[in-house]
C-alpha cells in the first residue's frame, strides 16, 4: 500500500489486464480521511472532496490522471464525479471494513457513511475498495 501522496503520476501505468501499476507493479492507494456515503445502488462509496483541503484536491487530481490513463486506452471508467471520487464496493469483490476500535465490521455499518480512511485498486476501469477504516 502506498500514500496517495508519495506516488509519481509518471510512473503510472496500466497493463493488458486494465490493473493499474506503479513502476511495473500493481498498485494499492491509501486516502486522507474523508467523508463518504453510500451510493443509492448501494455498490459505490461516494467520498466527497473538500475542495479547500490541498490533501483532498492533491487526491482527487491523482484520481482524475489515473481516470485520463484509462480513457487513452480506450477503456470505459467512471471513477469521479465533479466533487467526489467513487469507490466500486460491490458483493462481487472482497474487501474489509474496520470500525474506529479496528476491529472487522459489517457492511451494514457504512450504511449511514460517515469519515474514513481507505485504500483501494483499480481495475478494468473502476476504483475497488480494499480496505476501509472508520473514524469518529
Amino acid at each position: 500500500m502506498i500514500s496517495y501522496k508519495n506516488i509519481d503520476m509518471l510512473q503510472l501505468t496500466i497493463d493488458d489486464n486494465k490493473t493499474l501499476l506503479n513502476k511495473e507493479t500493481p498498485v494499492e492507494i491509501k486516502s486522507p480521511i474523508m467523508l463518504f456515503s453510500l451510493n443509492e445502488n448501494e455498490d459505490f462509496l461516494n467520498f466527497s472532496v473538500n475542495r479547500d483541503a490541498e490533501n483532498h484536491c492533491v487526491f482527487l487530481n491523482l484520481s482524475r490522471y489515473i481516470e485520463r490513463l484509462y480513457n487513452f486506452k480506450n477503456i470505459e471508467s467512471n471513477l469521479n464525479t465533479n466533487d467526489s471520487i467513487l469507490i466500486y464496493a460491490g458483493k462481487d469483490i472482497n474487501y474489509q471494513i474496520f470500525d474506529s476500535d479496528n476491529k472487522n465490521t459489517t457492511r451494514e455499518k457504512i450504511k449511514y457513511g460517515g469519515k474514513a480512511i481507505f485504500s483501494f485498486v483499480t481495475n478494468n476501469g473502476r476504483h475497488e475498495l480494499i480496505q476501509l477504516l472508520m473514524i469518529k
